[in-house]
């Protein structure tokens, strides 16, 4: 659990740093939700692969070799789904969250709709663990891609699925 928090503050950070995140908040000021969204940029190319998987241990070293080997499958997994699915420019919702206790109040619906709106007709990206959030992107119009079941503890196929996600390019306004 530590990791994964690790990962998704160093994401938000990034995403803060960048101007890619969108905040949701209370009449207060308190910031109840947040969505990072990954610009366009230039295609990744095979010769990048390596680097970038260095990099991905190297910046969760920390971890156990286990930990970090389980990462940066699934990373590789985002990687080549995202490269089979679609080819730039398109945008990378990466990740969304809304507090527990806000949840199913329509936060997440306004961040990833005031995005839409934003982008027009590009295309987008998303992964997603949960089949639920699959259902919930489903209705914005991303179709599912690919389904990749991820290494378990012992490094064998285990239960959880990752499910590549395409919102393809288009006309319609959200």
């Amino acid at each position: 659990m530590r990791f994964l928090e690790t990962m998704f503050r160093r994401r938000a950070v990034h995403g803060l740093e960048q101007n890619e995140t969108d905040l949701t908040e209370k009449d207060d000021g308190t910031i109840i939700g947040a969505a990072t969204w990954i610009p366009p940029g230039a295609p990744i190319k095979d010769e990048q692969i390596p680097q970038l998987m260095k990099n991905m241990r190297d910046l969760f070293s920390e971890y156990s070799p286990g930990i970090v080997a389980r990462w940066v499958g699934f990373y590789k997994i985002l990687l080549e789904g995202m490269r089979k699915s679609v080819q730039q420019p398109f945008w990378s919702l990466s990740p969304i969250v809304v507090l527990p206790k806000e949840q199913g109040r329509g936060e997440g619906s306004r961040l990833i709709r005031k995005k839409l709106e934003e982008i027009g007709s590009l295309p987008c990206f998303l992964a997603t663990q949960s089949i639920t959030n699959r259902d919930i992107y489903g209705r914005y119009g991303f179709r599912t891609t690919a389904e990749d079941r991820l290494a378990g503890d012992n490094g064998a196929e285990g239960h959880i699925v990752s499910y590549t996600m395409i919102r393809p390019a288009s006309d319609r306004v959200f």
